[in-house]
């Protein structure tokens, strides 16, 4: 599955006490909060999902299949990418 998502005027915020996150979690997302209010106006993320079928069987939501998991690690990755790419360029 190839995913493109394209965020348009947004603005991020990490709370400074937060139980969700955890100390590592939490220190790997400020540069991303960081880029996504750097940019102004559009931020594309494109990227891949690659499942084997057999994945798939007796699932009956996309949490039960991980498909969740793996969107979700292939955004973040996607915008890691875009955050090294981007500091590459203004250097």
């Amino acid at each position: 599955m190839d995913l493109r998502v394209h965020l348009n005027d947004v603005r991020a915020a990490v709370p400074l006490f937060t139980r969700d996150l955890s100390y590592v979690n939490n220190a790997l997302i400020r540069p991303i909060v960081a880029y996504i209010n750097s940019k102004k106006a559009f931020i594309p993320i494109n990227c891949r999902v690659v499942k084997r079928a057999s994945e798939f069987d007796g699932s009956w939501t996309i949490f039960d299949s991980g498909l969740m998991d793996d969107l979700s690690r292939e955004t973040y990755e996607a915008f890691a990418r875009d955050i090294v790419d981007y500091d590459a360029r203004t250097r």
